[in-house]
């Protein structure tokens, strides 16, 4: 099944043949969570929701449905996963900060301290900086190599769009390096 074509292997495996579903599973397992540790920072995190995707997919086959290829449906929504993540992640950290600023110093330090171990590689920080949608686009071009046409039907707009986002997020990873 490893040349199979994904399409086909979607109606085996919703036809009720696990082994197809075991064929995409992996197929995609390794370049998804690739893409998704990338968008989050976070492999175990990047990991737990690569599973979830494909536990609802186990669960719900039915929830593809044909309309993008998939392989397009499945980066949609491993992107669309992370961003709702990223911004889950934020609401928790502002709430960590309103927390952190009641505390003692002291206590704060060791906040500040985690803070600066978990940002040390400068690649990832200039990258977290990013737009969370420059982010993306950045990612699926040059770390998983996809076209631009597929970038766009991933992210729902045009490929226009895309090469703006890509043009800005490269500047801006220039310029946020430069400052550091």
């Amino acid at each position: 099944m490893n040349s199979t074509p994904d399409e086909k292997l979607v109606s085996l495996f919703q036809a009720g043949d696990v082994n197809a579903f075991e064929a995409l599973y992996h197929r995609y397992s390794r370049s998804l969570v690739n893409f998704m540790m990338r968008m989050l920072h976070d492999e175990h995190r990047a990991e737990d929701l690569f599973q979830d995707i494909f536990i609802k997919l186990l669960e719900m086959p039915e929830i593809y449905q044909n309309k993008a290829r998939f392989k397009i449906w499945l980066y949609r929504v491993a992107m669309n996963r992370c961003l709702n993540d990223i911004r889950n992640r934020k609401k928790r950290r502002e709430h960590a900060v309103r927390i952190a600023e009641s505390l003692p110093k002291n206590q704060v330090t060791n906040d500040r301290q985690l803070n600066q171990i978990e940002a040390k590689i400068e690649i990832r920080q200039a990258l977290a900086q990013l737009p969370a949608e420059q982010q993306a686009a950045l990612i699926l071009k040059y770390y998983q190599n996809l076209t631009y046409p597929e970038i766009a039907e991933i992210s729902g707009c045009p490929v226009g769009t895309i090469k703006s986002r890509l043009h800005y997020a490269i500047e801006n990873l220039r310029l946020i390096l430069i400052q550091e």
